[in-house]
């Protein structure tokens, strides 16, 4: 599964992306983000952290950890947010929230981890396949008025990849051949509030539900 770029034309007008440094300190970056008027429909702040462990025969052998906060991207009438967690493009962590900004619907939040084995563990991965791990389902987080206050999230995922094949059970067949990796995702710190339609003003801060 390829990895989308946002930063392209989308239903004729190009997304724009936002991205700023952490500073030391501080938990994220506050973000404006703006549609093709120019109007402001959210604000955002978050961290995240993130570790990529490799086991072969189910033996730990390395890992990768990281810590970044992310991309926002803007499309006209709609609000699109993006946040990836990085190592050198090869891995991220991504939050979606798209707004249609109509009352009965409400928006959905998703979540996945994608890395490229080789590019992350080329001494013992030699797969150039992008691995995509999302949650269970979509979680519905509310109406596009309201501000989101998330904080921990903790959670792991495990592919193996074989010599000749992915097995579909990697925590019940692997074998000494088998490389398998262990996915750890820890979002520290998440602030998200969208703007109401008229006037662009913005609802009251809630927290987010507990994850089911």
């Amino acid at each position: 599964m390829e990895r989308i770029n946002f930063t392209l034309v989308v239903s004729g007008l190009l997304c724009v992306v936002f991205l700023c440094p952490a500073s030391a300190g501080t938990v994220g970056t506050l973000y404006k983000l703006k549609d093709a008027q120019n109007n402001t429909c959210a604000l955002l702040q978050v961290q995240f952290n993130a570790a990529i462990s490799a086991f072969k025969g189910g033996k730990y052998v390395a890992n990768v950890s990281f810590s970044e906060i992310g991309i926002a991207n803007t499309i006209s009438g709609d609000c699109l947010v993006l946040l990836n967690l990085n190592l050198n493009g090869v891995a991220s962590w991504t939050f979606f929230e798209y707004l249609r900004f109509r009352p009965t619907i409400h928006h959905m939040m998703t979540r996945e981890v994608s890395f490229i084995p080789f590019k992350v563990f080329g001494h013992i991965a030699p797969s150039n396949k992008t691995y995509v791990f999302g949650t269970p389902k979509d979680e519905v987080i509310g109406a596009p008025d309201q501000s989101y206050l998330c904080g921990y999230e903790d959670r792991r995922f495990y592919i193996p990849i074989g010599t000749e094949s992915t097995k579909a059970d990697a925590r019940s067949k692997i074998t000494d051949e088998d490389i398998t990796f262990s996915v750890f995702v820890d979002v520290k710190f998440l602030h998200i509030q969208f703007s109401k339609v008229v006037g662009g003003q913005f609802g009251e801060a809630v927290k987010c539900p507990q994850p089911k």
